[in-house]
Parts: C-alpha cells; sequence; structure tokens
C-alpha cells in the first residue's frame, strides 16, 4: 500500500455526485478535542472572536449597552422592510401548507 486508504461508500457517492473533481474529503482538516470532531482554522477563529466579544460585554456593561441600542435603532431604521417581507413570507408560507392539508408544522 501507498499510505492511502480506500474510499468510503459515503466519500466515493460524494465524488461521483459532485460537480467539480478534487482528492479533497469534508472533514480531513478537523481536529479531534475531547470527543469533539472541530474543523481547525474556523472553530479557533470563532471561539476567539466569542470570547473577546462576551468579555468585552462583561466587562464594559454601559459602553456595549450604548453599542447594542445604537445598532438595534439602526437596523431597525434600514431593514424594517426586510423585517415585514420576512412575516409576510412566513405568513403565506404557513397558509399556502395549511391549504393544501398540511396542518403538520414546518419546523
Amino acid at each position: 500500500m501507498n499510505g492511502t486508504k480506500p474510499p468510503t461508500q459515503d466519500e466515493s457517492m460524494i465524488k461521483n455526485v459532485s460537480v467539480y473533481q478534487t482528492n479533497h474529503i469534508a472533514g480531513e482538516d478537523n481536529v479531534q478535542i475531547w470527543g469533539m470532531d472541530l474543523h481547525n482554522p474556523v472553530f479557533f477563529f470563532s471561539t476567539f472572536l466569542i470570547v473577546t466579544f462576551v468579555t468585552l460585554t462583561l466587562l464594559f456593561p454601559d459602553s456595549a449597552k450604548a453599542t447594542f441600542d445604537a445598532s438595534k435603532s439602526w437596523s431597525i431604521n434600514n431593514f424594517d422592510w426586510l423585517f415585514m417581507a420576512g412575516g409576510n413570507l412566513f405568513v403565506l408560507f404557513n397558509a399556502n401548507r395549511a391549504s393544501i392539508g398540511q396542518n403538520t408544522p414546518w419546523w
């Protein structure tokens, strides 16, 4: 053997169905820590951002409140149309499901 493992059935299916031909296998760059399968660059960068954000919020609650209030006001003033459109689509989607006899919620 040359040190490579044979592809599993899932890996073969992904390569056969995929539009792109590549030797990359999903999850090959992941690391195992405490029984969790973590994507190396994404997990640690995200963890750093979250811990920094939470720490700064806890250390400076007055500044955080002012920042959150300002960002909430800005998003409401600039994206109220998106909120309304999303609500309308939600109602229409559920009304359509109920009209065709699917009374179970989609979630």
